[in-house]
């Protein structure tokens, strides 16, 4: 097993997402932190000293990652299981709580993996050298036989305590280990939705982790495509290190690094898809330029809005409804002319940040029904000049009720 020291992880466990609660949804980090902060041995100089200045740039930059997280609706909880917590046993009883409690689990485990000599186990390190297999396996180690229980007799052993019909609430399970993508079926198998790994070594733990979740839980991405777009935002760190163009398996160690999606590779972070009849309120303000509701709409799908009548936002000293008023010849650089400055305004976008527009945008004010041109996530904003906001003040509450 060729180890893969990572950096940068250690932050990500310690200060990631601590978010404002209302999702509902929590992160569990499982971390095996026996590693040194640097990068594999074999890299030679002056390359390893580059990739730590990156990863220390990475480091420093971090705050305000975490930052732009808690600014929104994200995770209600992290939940750490790092060094001496980071157990088999410490997850089941996590996994099967959090699932009482009626909570979502995201997995986001940090640490080793491998396989056994003759490629015939694959499994993640935990602490203590613990391994965690995809089923029950015996090991040969330094120190004699031992039995290791695996991944897939985690749902048995919850069933035995809880009952027939438990299950966990787990959702996303993201490995940064070398051949943790092996795993990904025994996760899915006791119900994860999606699983994301490297079949082989990862070379390139950082920075695909924090690509993935920023694309995943901020800018809304599938897992497929958070996957996808965080290797190859990686590989310009990694490409001119000559050691990192060797072939491994037929395949350069950038090529190995690469994560894969199992399950549901369509899986998105957004919490807010809602079924026929069922409806959700979201707070649009009036000085905000771009509100993110994190409600994502499928082409077709229709949709009923409603702003109770007696909601108010200013504009400077003007104070307007959500059906706005006339513009003035001063309005005339609203964002969209032909609806009246200040109405309440929905774009899509493809993703959950302001770069992804659409071009599809609707009146809502204080009454709209609505069906769905195009398949994305909704943004709401009073109508003003864009680089007018300042000066804007409150809110409205907004009813969205999905009716086919």
């Amino acid at each position: 097993m060729k180890r893969v020291i990572f950096s940068c992880l250690f932050l990500i466990a310690t200060g990631f997402l601590q978010a404002q609660p209302g999702k509902n949804t929590v992160l569990v980090v499982l971390q095996e932190n026996t590693g040194k902060l640097s990068f594999a041995q074999e890299i030679p100089e002056p390359f390893r000293t580059t990739l730590n200045k990156v990863v220390d740039a990475l480091a420093e930059n971090f705050e305000n990652f975490k930052t732009k997280l808690q600014l929104a609706d994200r995770y209600e909880k992290v939940i750490y299981l790092t060094d001496v917590m980071c157990t088999r046993a410490n997850l089941l009883n996590t996994l099967i709580t959090q699932a009482k409690l009626g909570k979502t689990v995201d997995l986001l485990v940090l640490g080793h993996g491998g396989d056994t000599q003759d490629g015939s186990i694959f499994f993640l390190l935990l602490n203590n050298g613990e391994r965690l297999p995809e089923s029950d396996a015996t090991f040969k180690t330094a120190s004699g036989i031992k039995s290791f229980k695996g991944i897939r007799s985690l749902l048995t052993d919850a069933r035995a305590r809880e009952g027939s019909g438990f299950n966990f609430n787990l959702r996303l399970v993201y490995m940064c280990n070398c051949k943790g993508g092996n795993t990904n079926d025994a996760w899915i198998s006791i119900g994860a939705k999606t699983a994301v790994g490297s079949v082989n070594n990862n070379y390139m733990p950082e920075p695909q982790i924090t690509y993935f979740f920023n694309d995943f839980v901020v800018n809304g991405k599938t897992a497929a495509q958070a996957a996808n777009d965080s290797w190859i935002g990686s590989r310009p760190f990694y490409s001119p290190i000559p050691y990192m163009q060797q072939l491994e398996n037929g395949m350069t160690r950038i090529d190995c690094s690469k994560m894969k999606v199992d399950g549901n590779t369509g899986l998105r972070f957004a919490a807010s898809k809602l079924g026929v009849n069922e409806t959700k309120t979201f707070v649009i303000k009036a000085g905000v330029s771009f509100n993110h509701t994190t409600l994502f709409m499928s082409a077709g799908e229709q949709y009923q809005f409603t702003v109770g009548g007696t909601d108010l936002w200013k504009n400077g000293s003007t104070e307007t409804t959500a059906n706005g008023y006339q513009p003035g010849l001063l309005d005339g650089a609203r964002r969209q002319s032909s609806y009246n400055m200040m109405t309440l305004v929905g774009e899509i976008f493809r993703d959950m940040n302001n770069t992804s527009y659409t071009g599809t945008h609707f009146k809502i004010g204080t009454s709209r029904t609505y069906t769905a041109a195009v398949s994305g996530f909704l943004m709401c904003h009073a109508n003003d000049v864009l680089i007018g906001y300042g000066d804007n003040t409150g809110q409205v509450s907004m009813t969205v009720k999905r009716l086919k």
